[in-house]
């Protein structure tokens, strides 16, 4: 079930012309065009 809603995210981040996801697990996201972010990696990036 985690693989489904995982691969829609994507599919709907895709659509609607995000940048970037941000996810605890970004192993979920490997096939992602977009960039896939921690939200660690997140705040130290932009606050």
């Amino acid at each position: 079930m985690r693989v489904l809603i995982d691969t829609k995210q994507n599919a709907v981040a895709e659509l609607h012309g995000f940048d970037a996801i941000i996810t605890r697990n970004p192993n979920d996201f490997q096939s992602s065009n977009l960039e896939i972010i921690t939200p660690v990696d997140f705040v130290a990036r932009y606050f």
